[in-house]
């Protein structure tokens, strides 16, 4: 009997197992002993676990949304056998409760399919070739009985079903037991069906996960043999409005052979079943990108089982053809290979792997998060080469591996593992991590040069965000991986960064697969950082993701001794400080969206996810992952950025109102609202090591461990472990991978580099075995949850207060000892030389910020104040900071320019105020703000002043919170204008944040034409209980952003974003709109004619005076009117609208100000005078403390302010304020007062006051005013 092929005893205790391209992988070329010898000791009190397999849960990760699967799987296989839990939905499509096939909640099985994914997200993917067995004869096509809502399928209990590295069982309800093993290409299955009913096995080869456009099967009755294959792909393809992902882009071959007769065989495709045949064909298609039920094909067989009820099966796989999945089942799992040889074999494989790090001490329910953790983090990326070395690469052609290259891999989440799972696989396996980089270079080789950033199997999916391969082969390579073409991934890779290709420049698979490699990168090499409108899902966050792409090639650069390349990408790794506002909020600086002319984007709130993939500006700004301590500067030093950690990790107060303060925060946040850390997702988890770069180590040590106890170990359900034992995606290892470091208590906070910071070990022992030899021992005696703080370390026996290990410590054998505590020792670690290393290189000395972009002003008024704020970043740079502004005819700045002091954080200001001269025009004026420290410029900004002429609000609203709201798509009237998508059945309008002129919120607007001539308005605002009338000079004033470019859907043609406009609906039942009065543009005030005037994707503003045909009406509502000029139909994608509107208001001409001089009034030298030196009025005003008043008494003393009280009601009904001051005069004569006056919006006017002063006499000690003009 031909046995299993095993590999060779190692030579030596140290030796990594024997791997070779044939068995490939981890494939059952298996280590002849599963425990890892010539390890550094152990305290004999605290043995070294020898069996790490036995306490690993796959189960693990099954539910809250850890997407997680529980079945048979090798270390990195290219098989894994679990089970599938589709069910029909509502919309007739099927679809997977969890993206890896299998979701604890749910209790139906409709298949064990033969490939898996991890953790992964969107709606699923993989899960093919699922198998049933069933007890029943088949009498109608599973497709149709699928939409017929009778499914095959069939219920379990988790109390009969297990789970174990390499194992699955399950005993159905139908009562066939279900028995699964795996090796690295292939699986065996051992079924033992109910006595007295069919035996009967559904090959649902259509039925992936998310469908298939193709499937075919072959039933070989004679030699009890199946085969066939499914072609499919489709991750995420519901996802992306223009479908670019509904593709297939792998196909996977099977063969699987029983050892027992088939009694009947049989077909289906679609709703047609034909018993006794032996072959069909046909996929599921994946409309939508999800498969509808009714569709697919497959087949089925009955089994004898008179002799016996058990019925066992081999299966292999293969992306290649129908060979190579003969050729891996002969290899790996020949004929007379029992269930329970490969389920102990597999086993071994494991407990090879996993004791690469061994633990000693720890709870049980400690040593199973640990080792189910490092499980999970070695299922990923999997083996795609047959044991013949032939894999199918990205161009769907067949490649051998590379000379020296022992195994191609596929399925790289990238935006996911460059963080710390590639570090931790390399970090075990320095070789394995080479072949991973080799593969990543295969990829983008047979990609056309693109390094995408999410593949699967063999196809490019682009979902998700930055270039991450570059960061991940920065890591590889810097933990030891280096048998690879490093120098030709890196030209690849530079290439890529400095060269933008027409995919770049594309949108399409916006939002979450753009396809280009770095897209909009022409805008980032002209301006430093990702504008708003750029092709990234995010620009913000995409500054931050290319700023480590750019770290990580400075690293690769270095590496191979390019001086000019390491200075060129190190340079462009620091964008992030072009990203990052210093002012963005009151209480310290984010990183914040920003326009092509540098301003700022309006509306920021830190808690808003708006620019950024699965987190917000608040968790964000955390991620500039190389080079914290530059972070820390620009936020005002160590202490200011300790305290803000601080205030993300916990509430600051009693935010959730329970009656607690200061609780952790350290997860189940949203996305979006949320300025706290969210540690079960990609953006936060560096977060907790940054303590470290910030002199508190302690709070590292503190966070990591709470992060553990409460995400890890507690869990959702407040106990150890169990299905909901990870805290979110684990992103096919990632999530898990973090897990691992922090247990240990070291991790690579720059992904790019092997520094490893330090936290606390959460093991009283654990000693890491490189394969290549070196071995990692840290030591922690009496180690636990409850210790978790570091006193001392030790590093090779000598004591150091450094709070990392430096690169060098995985390159040798390396002894740590630790001393810990249940107190914080706040002395240690706390130098600046203690911090891990920040990469600096490339930073600008100073930051500088200029707010805001937009400022307005009326004819001789003044504007708001232009911020200035510097922060030095380099506090060795001493160079005078100055301002100035260059003023546009009319606008004035007084003084023009200055120079602005920086304070021992290096921070500094300057408020300047604009004025507008009483003659200057109406209209848009632009004036120059720049910041210089030195002759070096830190920023120049244009700032544009809107001069209007004063007006008072009689209504409106700029949509923020407490303001009047606009209802959601209230449909006033509708002829011919349809939804924009996603099931909206007309205009849409209604308030959001994220997009807004001012504030934070504003109206998003959308909608399609379908017809000639539609037209349609929505409810604005109910302006009802107002009651305004209108009156003569009455104006409409709004601000609107049409957008063209930038919108969800790539392929929507937004031409008729323009045409709309804001109408006025009078109680009588009239509109504005039917006057068509001119507006500032032009053009008449209607959506028609709107759409020719309005300039798109920028803010305009647009104003219209009420023409006097409808002065006395009242008004009742504004409106928001559309008219696309162009529609569309299913065969097109013209016609489309979407925009935004903001600060709309009906306003009324302010009279000027005006001041009255007082008369007659007489004063006394050498007596204090006091009196009403003028009467105020008019202008913008509410009240006394609108006006500001100056007095210059005439004598030759300096101005003195006045005080405005009120007075009364002046003959025009207006409020009166009087202006009085206090002086003495110091002899006789006239003194001429001039009483300056400025109202709420700087506008300015003077009244001269004569005041006779007399000399003075002897009974008088006081004059007071006499008659008031």
């Amino acid at each position: 009997m031909e046995q299993v092929v095993q590999a060779s005893t190692p030579s030596s205790p140290t030796t990594r197992v024997a791997r070779t391209a044939l068995a490939g992988g981890v494939a059952l070329a298996l280590a002849a002993a599963g425990v890892l010898v010539g390890t550094a000791p152990a305290s004999a009190a605290t043995p070294l676990t020898t069996d790490p397999a036995a306490t690993v849960d796959p189960f693990i990760g099954s539910a809250n949304a850890g997407n997680t699967f529980p079945g048979a799987v090798a270390p990195f296989g290219m098989l894994a056998w679990s089970p599938d839990q589709s069910t029909k939905r509502s919309d007739g499509t099927m679809r997977t409760p969890s993206p890896s096939g299998y979701e604890y909640g749910a209790n139906t099985v409709r298949g064990f399919s033969l490939t898996h994914v991890s953790g992964a997200g969107c709606a699923g993917l993989s899960g093919d070739i699922p198998f049933l067995p069933i007890t029943q004869q088949v009498t109608t096509s599973p497709s149709a009985a699928d939409a017929a809502g009778t499914p095959m399928t069939t219920t379990f209990s988790h109390a009969r079903e297990s789970a174990s590295p390499g194992s699955y069982s399950v005993d159905l309800d139908n009562g066939v037991g279900v028995k699964l093993a795996a090796t690295t290409r292939t699986g065996s299955g051992t079924f033992n069906y109910p006595k007295g009913s069919p035996a009967t096995m559904l090959v649902r080869t259509s039925d992936s996960l998310v469908g298939s456009s193709d499937a075919d099967i072959q039933i070989d009755a004679k030699h009890r043999r199946i085969t066939g294959s499914v072609t499919s792909g489709n991750f995420c393809g519901g996802f992306t409005g223009d479908g670019i992902l509904q593709k297939s882009y792998y196909t996977v071959h099977f063969v699987a052979e029983f050892d027992t007769d088939f009694t009947t065989t049989g077909t289906w495709q679609d709703a047609a079943l034909t018993p006794g045949a032996t072959s069909a064909e046909g996929g599921t298609t994946y409309p939508g990108g999800y498969p509808p039920a009714g569709k697919g094909s497959g087949g089925y067989v009955s089994f004898d089982t008179a002799k016996s009820r058990t019925v066992n099966m081999r299966v292999g796989i293969s992306y290649v053809d129908l060979a190579g999945a003969k050729k891996n089942l002969a290899t790996e799992n020949p004929v007379g290979t029992t269930r329970a040889q490969v389920a102990k074999q597999t086993k071994t494989a494991w407990n090879t792997e996993l004791n690469r790090i061994r633990t000693g001490g720890g709870t049980a329910a400690e040593r199973t998060t640990f080792y189910t953790a490092l499980y999970h983090s070695l299922l990923h990326p999997s083996i795609a080469n047959d044991v013949t070395g032939r894999y199918t690469g990205m161009d769907l052609a067949t490649h051998k591996l590379t000379k020296g290259q022992q195994a191609q891999y596929q399925t790289f989440s990238g935006w996911d593992v460059y963080r710390s799972q590639v570090q931790l696989v390399t970090l075990l396996d320095a070789k394995r991590g080479s072949d991973v980089a080799q593969s990543l270079k295969n990829q983008a080789d047979q990609n056309g040069g693109v390094w995408d950033r999410w593949t699967h199997n063999s196809g490019t999916t682009h979902v998700m965000v930055g270039d991450p391969s570059a960061a991940a082969l920065a890591g590889i390579v810097a933990f030891g991986g280096t048998d690879f073409d490093l120098k030709g991934s890196y030209a690849s890779l530079a290439q890529a960064a400095r060269v933008p290709t027409k995919d770049d420049l594309s949108r399409a698979g916006w939002n979450i697969a753009v396809v280009g490699q770095r897209p909009s990168l022409d805008q980032f090499l002209k301006y430093g950082y990702y504008p708003e409108g750029c092709n990234a899902w995010g620009c913000p966050n995409e500054t931050l993701e290319m700023g480590a792409a750019d770290a990580g090639l400075a690293q690769l650069a270095q590496h191979l001794g390019l001086t000019k390349d390491y200075t060129e990408f190190t340079t462009r790794s620091q964008s992030w400080q072009n990203q990052f506002n210093p002012q963005a909020t009151d209480h310290g600086g984010y990183i914040q969206g920003r326009n092509a002319d540098g301003s700022w984007k309006s509306g920021f709130d830190p808690a808003s996810s708006d620019g950024f993939v699965e987190g917000t500006a608040a968790q964000y700004t955390w991620m500039v992952q190389h080079d914290p301590a530059g972070l820390f500067a620009a936020m005002g030093g160590n202490e200011a950025a300790a305290q803000r950690l601080d205030g993300f990790f916990r509430e600051v107060g009693d935010e959730n109102d329970n009656g607690v303060p200061n609780e952790w925060t350290l997860a189940g946040g949203s996305w979006d609202t949320n300025l706290h850390a969210n540690v079960d997702n990609e953006p936060s988890i560096g977060t907790p090591w940054l303590y470290d770069y910030a002199g508190q180590p302690w709070k590292t040590q503190q966070t990591v461990r709470e992060t553990i106890r409460q995400l890890w170990i507690d869990t959702k359900d407040g106990q150890p472990n169990g299905p909901d034992g990870i805290p979110g995606n684990d992103d096919l290892g990632q999530m898990s991978s973090w897990l691992v470091f922090a247990a240990m208590g070291i991790y690579p906070q720059n992904p790019s580099r092997a520094e490893l910071a330090t936290a606390t070990p959460l093991f009283p022992e654990i000693v890491l075995h490189r394969a290549n030899g070196p071995v990692l021992h840290l030591s922690s005696p009496g180690a636990g949850l409850d210790k978790p703080y570091i006193q001392t370390m030790k590093v090779d026996g000598k004591k150091t207060s450094k709070v990392y290990l430096d690169a060098a410590a995985i390159t040798r054998d390396t002894q740590v000892d630790y001393t810990l505590s249940a107190t914080p020792n706040t002395t240690r670690g706390t130098a600046a030389a203690d911090a891990p290393p920040s990469v600096r290189d490339g930073e600008r000395s100073h930051l500088a910020s200029i707010v805001p972009s937009n400022l307005s002003a009326a004819p001789g008024g003044t504007t708001d104040p232009v911020k200035v704020h510097v922060q030095r970043i380099d506090q060795s740079d001493s160079s005078p900071v100055t301002w100035g502004i260059a003023g546009a005819e009319g606008i004035s700045a007084s003084p023009a320019s200055g120079t602005i002091a920086l304070d021992v954080t290096g921070a500094g200001d300057a408020a300047v105020t604009l004025r507008a001269a009483a003659d200057t025009a109406v209209g848009d004026h632009t004036v120059t703000v720049t910041v210089k420290a030195g002759t070096q410029t830190l920023a120049t900004q244009k700032v544009t002043v809107t001069v209007a002429a004063q007006v008072s609000d009689l209504a409106g609203s700029g949509f923020e919170t407490g303001q009047p709201q606009a209802p959601a798509s209230q449909v006033v009237a509708n002829d011919g204008v349809g939804g924009y998508c996603c099931g909206l059945t007309g205009p849409e309008s209604k308030v959001q944040t994220g997009d807004p002129h001012t504030g934070i919120a504003s109206v998003v607007y959308s909608g399609r034409g379908t017809k000639e001539g539609a037209t349609a308005s929505n409810l604005l605002l109910d302006l009802s209980a107002s009651k305004t009338a209108v009156q003569k000079g009455d104006t409409l004033s709004y601000w609107v952003r049409p957008q063209q470019d930038g919108g969800p859907f790539s392929d929507y043609v937004q031409d008729a974003s323009a045409d709309v406009a804001v109408d006025v609906r009078f109680t009588d039942g009239t509109l504005l709109s039917a006057e068509a009065p001119t507006a500032s543009n032009g053009a008449a005030l209607t959506a028609a004619a709107q759409g020719k005037a309005l300039k798109v994707d920028t803010w305009n503003r647009v104003t219209a005076e009420l023409p006097d045909s409808v002065v006395g009406k009242t008004v009742d509502a504004l409106l928001l009117s559309f008219a696309p000029h162009s529609h569309g139909g299913d065969a097109d994608k013209v016609g489309y609208l979407r925009g935004w509107v903001d600060d709309v208001a009906l306003q009324r001409p302010v009279p000027p100000v005006t001041a009255t001089p007082s008369t007659g009034l007489a004063a006394t030298a050498g007596a204090v005078f006091e009196g009403v030196l003028a009467t105020v009025a008019h202008g913008d005003a509410t009240a006394a403390s609108s006006y500001t008043a100056t007095i210059d008494w005439g004598d030759g003393s300096k101005p003195v302010a006045g005080t405005v009280a009120p007075l009364g009601v002046g003959s025009d009904g207006a409020p009166t304020y009087g202006v009085s001051g206090s002086h003495t005069f110091a002899k006789p004569g006239v003194a001429t007062a001039t009483i300056t006056v400025e109202d709420a919006d700087g506008v300015r006017t003077t009244a001269s006051v004569p005041i006779s002063v007399s000399a003075p006499a002897a009974a008088r000690a006081t004059t007071r005013a006499g008659t008031q003009g």
